[in-house]
């Protein structure tokens, strides 16, 4: 595998990237320290990684981490700064 991931809390990652399987990617690398997905995301996107080899690997160690990335739905009205949030009556 190009990209390794493991999953060492519910949201948090730790990753490397080895040589020469990436072709876009220049040098080896690795987190130093568990990221969130969005984190780890953005850094393997700035290194040159594709997103559909980064959702891969993220999703080989946890199926559920783009609901994750994404976080609960919370309706507009609800939201902060929205109607239902002490707005209009």
């Amino acid at each position: 595998m190009t990209i390794k991931v493991t999953k060492v809390s519910e949201d948090l990652y730790l990753a490397s990237l080895t040589l020469p399987d990436v072709p876009n990617v220049k040098e080896e690398w690795s987190t130093t320290e568990p990221l969130h997905g969005r984190q780890l995301t953005r850094e393997l996107l700035d290194r040159g990684c594709h997103q559909t080899d980064i959702g891969d690997a993220l999703y080989e160690q946890d199926p559920k981490w783009v609901e994750k990335l994404q976080g609960p739905y919370i309706p507009p009205s609800r939201r902060e700064g929205g109607a239902g949030a002490g707005g209009a009556k």
